[in-house]
């Protein structure tokens, strides 16, 4: 934030988004280190926080998502009802999804999920 005393403006300063370590899994650009979301130019966004009670993910689960395009089980996530669940988060073709116990497997080229409910 800067003040002109002239103008009596005050100017509000942006930092630019920091380039993170990791890359898109859409189109294999850095992606940005955005105030609330791992960013990229084609659209693609991962929130930082996840559920209600904005539940942050562990450098352990990012580095497992855009390596393997799945977080782990995240503990601790909290619902519109109050409950608490766990579930882990999952890019599939075309979005990530959030599921109770989601695995998946890669059959060709075409990610396969299976969920199961506990």
């Amino acid at each position: 934030m800067r003040y002109d005393p002239e103008a009596h403006r005050i100017t509000f300063l942006e930092t630019p988004p920091a380039e993170s370590e990791y890359k898109c899994p859409n189109c294999g650009k850095t992606v940005r280190n955005d105030r609330w979301a791992y960013t990229c130019d084609c659209s693609f966004r991962l929130s930082k926080t996840v559920s209600k009670n904005h539940k942050a993910q562990t450098k352990k689960q990012l580095d497992n998502f855009f390596a393997k395009g799945d977080t782990g089980e995240i503990q601790g996530l909290e619902g519109s009802s109050g409950r608490t669940f766990s579930a882990s988060l999952v890019l599939t073709e075309d979005r990530i999804e959030r599921a109770p116990d989601l695995s998946s497997r890669i059959e060709g080229n075409r990610r396969v999920k299976t969920i199961r409910y506990i």
